[in-house]
């Protein structure tokens, strides 16, 4: 499932992540800010780190691998005049726990409905036919 957040300049957007995700990707809105750099923060642990400085008509994107689990307590904000657009998606595994289920549900009939393979059918017929045929 896509996961996304639009930073405005200068602001800080807090959360307690509930389903774990993960950045993929920083990209500039370049209709926003002026040539200065801006720069994307992460707060983990109360500690800020730079993650990357995009700018105009130098860096306007920048490919991430930041995955986030539940219950981390994370802040994200921008230093410069820009807009910041981070993407990314939840885990797959904690999307749908629903999905889940119905994915285990059909491994359980898939494996029910198994077809007995010709040859050891030939076989098992021929034994039967020769129970029946000794009796």
């Amino acid at each position: 499932m896509f996961w996304g957040l639009i930073m405005e300049a200068n602001k800080r957007y807090t959360q307690v992540v509930d389903k774990p995700f993960h950045i993929s990707h920083a990209a500039m809105d370049t209709a926003t800010g002026d040539n200065e750099p801006c720069q994307v923060m992460v707060v983990v642990d109360n500690k800020n780190f730079l993650v990357c400085t995009l700018q105009k008509n130098k860096t306007v994107q920048m490919p991430l691998d930041l995955y986030f689990k539940t219950g981390e307590n994370i802040s994200f904000l921008t230093n410069g005049k820009c807009n910041i657009h981070l993407t990314g998606y939840v885990d797959p595994e904690f999307d749908d726990e629903d999905g889940e289920e119905e994915a285990e549900e059909e491994e359980e009939v898939e494996e029910e409905e198994k077809p007995v393979p010709t040859k050891n059918k030939r076989k098992l017929e021929a034994a039967k036919a020769g129970k029946k045929g000794g009796s």
